[in-house]
């Protein structure tokens, strides 16, 4: 058989010889090169193409800034917008321009990130967010009835969103596209949950059956307050309110089935 013979050339290049009739190695056809790296293979880099060479020696570095959204070998929004590449043995700068972090993302209730069922890391760029069936995007409309809104996360490291970031049930063939038969959909008995109280001039009785469009008013229980995203809050009232309003939904559930209402108190440290 042919004996192939692999040679190591300086600046970790490699070469093959081939065993000849001859028994020597043929190494004729074979040279090594210098490595060079081209930025222009970097991804995300920013660099003025018409006033310098893009090709840099093996070991050779280059101060280098990335695009928006990107830091030079780093996720972190907070890491310097300029650091230095070098020209590797694979032909390649390292470590390269990576994309900006914005942590873990946890979609709003009822809703999943596309193509994750649960919380992920998300970076720079856009990722779609999808409301669980039986939902729709908070202020959709017919005939469109959207379920899918768009999340950004930026160069600053933080998470924005379009309209309200939330889903909501979607009601007959969602809002504005007709009005529901409230006698067909009922949600049953209401259990108050251990966490609120009913107020006493609440209309509320036991072994009532509720349907569609009902409501009962309450007073999360001392070292209790309202969520502050809870639907039908006012957020001008500050972050420790107490009363709140649960209600019959489309769906034949109360919202609190699947939204709680009241958390624990958690006050700031003290200012020293």
């Amino acid at each position: 058989g042919v004996n192939v013979l692999d040679a190591t050339c300086t600046d970790q290049q490699t070469f093959q010889a081939v065993c000849t009739d001859a028994c020597m190695y043929d190494s004729s056809a074979y040279s090594c090169i210098k490595v060079v790296c081209s930025l222009n293979n970097v991804p995300n880099l920013v660099f003025d193409r018409n006033s310098m060479s893009p090709f840099f020696p093996y070991q050779s570095s280059f101060p280098a800034s990335c695009q928006e959204g990107y830091r030079v070998g780093s996720n972190d929004h907070t890491s310097p917008l300029i650091g230095n590449l070098f020209c590797g043995p694979d032909c390649g700068f390292v470590p390269g321009c990576l994309p900006v972090s914005c942590g873990m993302y946890l979609p709003p209730i009822n809703s999943k990130l596309l193509g994750s069922a649960d919380a992920r890391e998300v970076f720079f760029g856009t990722a779609a967010v999808q409301c669980d069936e039986g939902f729709i995007i908070e202020g959709a409309v017919a005939p469109a009835c959207a379920n899918t809104f768009t999340i950004m996360c930026g160069d600053d490291g933080t998470v924005r969103w379009q309209g309200t970031g939330r889903c909501t049930p979607r009601i007959c063939d969602c809002p504005g596209a007709g009005e529901c038969v409230t006698t067909r959909i009922s949600c049953g008995q209401y259990s108050v949950l251990p966490t609120s109280d009913v107020l006493p001039e609440a209309a509320w009785t036991p072994n009532r059956d509720y349907a569609f469009g009902d409501k009962i008013q309450l007073r999360c229980k001392q070292g209790y307050s309202v969520r502050i995203n809870f639907p039908g809050i006012n957020r001008a009232g500050g972050a420790c309110q107490k009363f709140f309003v649960d209600e019959c939904l489309s769906i034949g559930l109360f919202r609190t089935s699947f939204e709680e209402a009241c958390q624990r108190i958690q006050c700031p440290a003290p200012a020293m």
